[in-house]
Protein backbone atom coordinates (compact mmCIF):
# COMPACT_ATOMS: atom_id res chain seq x y z
CA UNK A 1 0.00 0.00 0.00
CA UNK A 2 2.91 2.33 0.78
CA UNK A 3 4.32 1.74 -2.71
CA UNK A 4 0.95 2.53 -4.31
CA UNK A 5 0.63 5.65 -2.20
CA UNK A 6 4.04 6.93 -3.27
CA UNK A 7 3.20 6.27 -6.92
CA UNK A 8 -0.01 8.27 -6.53
CA UNK A 9 1.88 11.19 -5.00
CA UNK A 10 4.50 11.13 -7.80
CA UNK A 11 1.77 11.06 -10.45
CA UNK A 12 0.01 14.02 -8.82
CA UNK A 13 3.25 16.04 -8.68
CA UNK A 14 4.06 15.30 -12.35
CA UNK A 15 0.54 16.27 -13.38
CA UNK A 16 0.74 19.56 -11.52
CA UNK A 17 4.17 20.34 -13.00
CA UNK A 18 2.81 19.80 -16.54
CA UNK A 19 -0.08 22.20 -15.85
CA UNK A 20 1.29 25.26 -14.00
CA UNK A 21 -2.06 27.04 -14.28
CA UNK A 22 -3.78 24.21 -12.45
CA UNK A 23 -0.93 24.16 -9.90
CA UNK A 24 -1.35 27.88 -9.20
CA UNK A 25 -5.12 27.49 -8.86
CA UNK A 26 -4.64 24.56 -6.47
CA UNK A 27 -2.17 26.51 -4.32
CA UNK A 28 -4.43 29.58 -4.22
CA UNK A 29 -7.42 27.41 -3.33
CA UNK A 30 -5.49 25.68 -0.55
CA UNK A 31 -4.23 29.03 0.76
CA UNK A 32 -7.70 30.55 0.81
CA UNK A 33 -9.14 27.42 2.40
CA UNK A 34 -6.51 27.31 5.13
CA UNK A 35 -6.86 31.06 5.74
CA UNK A 36 -10.66 30.87 6.00
CA UNK A 37 -10.46 27.84 8.29
CA UNK A 38 -7.95 29.62 10.53
CA UNK A 39 -10.13 32.73 10.72
CA UNK A 40 -13.25 30.73 11.56
CA UNK A 41 -11.37 28.74 14.22
CA UNK A 42 -10.04 31.95 15.78
CA UNK A 43 -13.58 33.30 16.13
CA UNK A 44 -14.99 30.03 17.47
CA UNK A 45 -12.04 29.67 19.85
CA UNK A 46 -12.41 33.17 21.29
CA UNK A 47 -16.20 33.08 21.55
CA UNK A 48 -17.06 29.44 22.31
CA UNK A 49 -13.99 27.39 23.25
CA UNK A 50 -11.65 29.64 25.20
CA UNK A 51 -12.73 30.03 28.85
CA UNK A 52 -14.03 33.45 29.79
CA UNK A 53 -11.56 35.38 31.97
CA UNK A 54 -14.11 35.62 34.78
CA UNK A 55 -14.70 33.55 37.90
CA UNK A 56 -17.53 31.00 38.06
CA UNK A 57 -18.10 31.43 34.33
CA UNK A 58 -20.55 28.51 34.19
CA UNK A 59 -22.80 30.38 36.63
CA UNK A 60 -22.93 33.63 34.68
CA UNK A 61 -26.07 34.52 32.75
CA UNK A 62 -26.80 37.40 30.41
CA UNK A 63 -30.28 38.85 30.89
CA UNK A 64 -32.07 40.80 28.18
CA UNK A 65 -35.27 42.78 28.25
CA UNK A 66 -38.14 41.74 25.97
CA UNK A 67 -40.17 44.21 23.93
CA UNK A 68 -42.86 43.67 21.28
CA UNK A 69 -40.37 44.44 18.51
CA UNK A 70 -37.20 43.05 20.11
CA UNK A 71 -36.62 39.88 22.11
CA UNK A 72 -33.11 41.01 23.08
CA UNK A 73 -33.49 44.63 24.07
CA UNK A 74 -31.21 46.35 26.58
CA UNK A 75 -32.62 47.29 29.97
CA UNK A 76 -33.27 50.90 30.83
CA UNK A 77 -31.56 52.14 33.99
CA UNK A 78 -34.85 52.28 36.01
CA UNK A 79 -35.69 48.71 34.92
CA UNK A 80 -32.24 47.50 35.93
CA UNK A 81 -32.54 49.14 39.35
CA UNK A 82 -35.98 47.56 39.84
CA UNK A 83 -34.69 44.09 38.94
CA UNK A 84 -31.66 44.47 41.20
CA UNK A 85 -33.72 45.66 44.15
CA UNK A 86 -36.36 42.95 43.74
CA UNK A 87 -34.00 40.10 42.88
CA UNK A 88 -34.51 36.96 44.99
CA UNK A 89 -32.98 34.40 42.62
CA UNK A 90 -29.53 35.49 41.51
CA UNK A 91 -26.56 36.09 43.78
CA UNK A 92 -25.85 39.45 42.15
CA UNK A 93 -27.07 41.52 39.23
CA UNK A 94 -24.72 43.95 37.50
CA UNK A 95 -25.15 46.05 34.39
CA UNK A 96 -23.01 47.53 31.67
CA UNK A 97 -23.65 49.51 28.51
CA UNK A 98 -21.50 50.60 25.58
CA UNK A 99 -20.68 54.26 25.14
CA UNK A 100 -18.22 56.52 23.36
CA UNK A 101 -16.05 59.06 25.16
CA UNK A 102 -13.83 61.84 23.87
CA UNK A 103 -10.43 61.91 25.59
CA UNK A 104 -8.90 65.40 25.51
CA UNK A 105 -6.00 67.09 27.24
CA UNK A 106 -3.47 64.91 25.43
CA UNK A 107 -1.70 65.48 22.11
CA UNK A 108 -5.01 65.18 20.28
CA UNK A 109 -8.63 64.46 21.08
CA UNK A 110 -9.38 60.77 20.65
CA UNK A 111 -12.70 58.94 20.57
CA UNK A 112 -12.60 55.89 22.83
CA UNK A 113 -14.84 52.87 23.16
CA UNK A 114 -15.94 52.60 26.77
CA UNK A 115 -18.39 50.91 29.11
CA UNK A 116 -20.66 52.40 31.70
CA UNK A 117 -20.82 49.80 34.47
CA UNK A 118 -22.56 49.32 37.77
CA UNK A 119 -19.86 49.41 40.43
CA UNK A 120 -20.44 45.79 41.50
CA UNK A 121 -19.62 44.41 38.02
CA UNK A 122 -15.94 43.89 38.82
CA UNK A 123 -16.74 42.04 42.05
CA UNK A 124 -19.32 39.88 40.27
CA UNK A 125 -16.79 38.89 37.60
CA UNK A 126 -14.06 38.25 40.18
CA UNK A 127 -11.68 40.80 38.67
CA UNK A 128 -8.82 42.43 40.55
CA UNK A 129 -6.72 45.45 39.71
CA UNK A 130 -3.13 45.16 38.50
CA UNK A 131 -2.60 48.70 39.77
CA UNK A 132 -4.74 50.82 42.05
CA UNK A 133 -8.23 49.48 42.68
CA UNK A 134 -11.44 48.71 40.83
CA UNK A 135 -14.83 50.24 41.52
CA UNK A 136 -16.66 49.68 44.78
CA UNK A 137 -20.29 50.26 45.69
CA UNK A 138 -19.37 53.71 47.01
CA UNK A 139 -18.34 54.76 43.50
CA UNK A 140 -22.01 54.67 42.48
CA UNK A 141 -22.64 57.60 44.86
CA UNK A 142 -22.94 61.05 43.22
CA UNK A 143 -19.98 62.51 45.10
CA UNK A 144 -17.59 59.77 43.87
CA UNK A 145 -18.92 58.85 40.46
CA UNK A 146 -16.29 60.56 38.30
CA UNK A 147 -13.80 57.70 38.37
CA UNK A 148 -12.39 55.56 35.57
CA UNK A 149 -10.76 52.13 35.26
CA UNK A 150 -8.39 51.50 32.33
CA UNK A 151 -7.73 48.24 30.54
CA UNK A 152 -4.07 47.21 30.50
CA UNK A 153 -3.95 47.65 26.72
CA UNK A 154 -5.32 51.19 26.98
CA UNK A 155 -2.80 52.03 29.71
CA UNK A 156 0.09 50.78 27.59
CA UNK A 157 -1.00 52.09 24.20
CA UNK A 158 -2.45 55.48 25.09
CA UNK A 159 -0.49 56.39 28.23
CA UNK A 160 2.86 54.72 27.60
CA UNK A 161 2.57 52.45 30.67
CA UNK A 162 2.87 55.52 32.91
CA UNK A 163 3.47 54.04 36.39
CA UNK A 164 2.04 57.18 38.00
CA UNK A 165 -1.25 57.22 36.08
CA UNK A 166 -3.32 56.05 39.09
CA UNK A 167 -4.60 59.14 40.88
CA UNK A 168 -4.26 61.37 37.83
CA UNK A 169 -7.23 62.94 36.07
CA UNK A 170 -8.43 62.40 32.52
CA UNK A 171 -10.75 64.73 30.64
CA UNK A 172 -13.58 62.62 29.21
CA UNK A 173 -16.38 64.38 27.35
CA UNK A 174 -15.15 67.62 28.88
CA UNK A 175 -15.31 66.41 32.49
CA UNK A 176 -12.57 65.33 34.88
CA UNK A 177 -12.36 61.64 35.86
CA UNK A 178 -9.86 60.22 38.34
CA UNK A 179 -7.99 57.09 37.24
CA UNK A 180 -8.44 54.66 40.13
CA UNK A 181 -7.14 51.41 38.65
CA UNK A 182 -5.82 49.35 35.77
CA UNK A 183 -6.96 45.86 34.82
CA UNK A 184 -4.39 43.03 34.57
CA UNK A 185 -2.83 42.13 31.24
CA UNK A 186 -4.95 39.88 28.98
CA UNK A 187 -8.08 40.69 31.00
CA UNK A 188 -10.75 42.56 29.07
CA UNK A 189 -14.07 44.12 29.92
CA UNK A 190 -17.31 42.32 28.91
CA UNK A 191 -17.04 44.21 25.63
CA UNK A 192 -13.47 43.36 24.50
CA UNK A 193 -13.37 46.51 22.34
CA UNK A 194 -13.85 48.81 25.35
CA UNK A 195 -10.71 50.54 26.60
CA UNK A 196 -12.00 51.87 29.89
CA UNK A 197 -14.97 51.81 32.26
CA UNK A 198 -16.83 54.55 34.12
CA UNK A 199 -19.80 54.35 36.52
CA UNK A 200 -23.10 53.47 34.88
CA UNK A 201 -24.93 56.74 35.37
CA UNK A 202 -22.40 59.51 36.05
CA UNK A 203 -24.90 62.24 35.18
CA UNK A 204 -27.80 61.00 37.32
CA UNK A 205 -28.24 62.49 40.79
Amino acid sequence: MLHNGLQTIRFAIRSLCKNPGVTLAAIVTLTLGIGATTAVFSIVNSVLLRPLPFKDQDELVWIWSRRPDNNKAPFSLPDFLDHRNQNQTLEQIAAFGNTGLSLSGVERTDRLQALRVSANLFQLLGLRAARGRLMSIQDDEPARRHVVVLTNECWQRRFGSDSNIVGKSLILNGESYEVIGILPQNVSLPNPQAELAIPLAPDVD
